[in-house]
């Protein structure tokens, strides 16, 4: 029927951090992204589901190297701008361009793998937690 059943190692094969989308676009033999998730959501697809979440890992996990590659690499740029009728060009380092790359896999991977990269972490319990109670001063002294 589809490869990627047949073989599902498929998604964790491929080792860029690109979306479900655009691997689809690349394997001829995949479905369509929306039956993909509509596998996802099935209950008798249990080992596809498995695989897409080693490849989700992955991906979070490759754009975080991006982040570090793009913060540690200088990039130099021209920025043209105009006062008064003159053009004036400037040649530097493109910090805005990386802050906005930085940024938005930042955000990506905190969607792909909240518990690892996301903004707060959250500890659970199995229990409820109480609220402190001091100890109560006993009438001596």
């Amino acid at each position: 029927m589809y490869a990627v059943l047949d073989n599902p190692d498929l998604l964790t094969d491929c080792h860029t951090p690109i979306g479900l989308v655009s691997i689809c676009k690349m394997y001829p033999d995949l479905p369509s992204p929306s039956i993909i998730r509509k596998w996802l959501r099935a209950l008798e697809k249990q080992e596809f589901l498995h695989h897409y979440e080693i490849a989700t890992s992955m991906r979070a996990d490759l754009l975080f190297d991006e982040i570090l590659e793009i913060a540690d690499t200088i990039e130099m740029g021209q920025t043209t701008t105009t006062k008064a009728g003159v053009k004036e060009a400037t040649e530097s380092d493109m910090i805005q361009h990386h802050r906005l790359r930085i940024d938005v896999r930042k955000w990506i991977v905190s969607k792909l793998l909240p518990k690892k990269y996301g903004d707060t972490a959250q500890i659970q319990t199995g229990e409820a937690l109480e609220a402190y109670q001091p100890p109560k001063k006993s009438g001596c002294g």
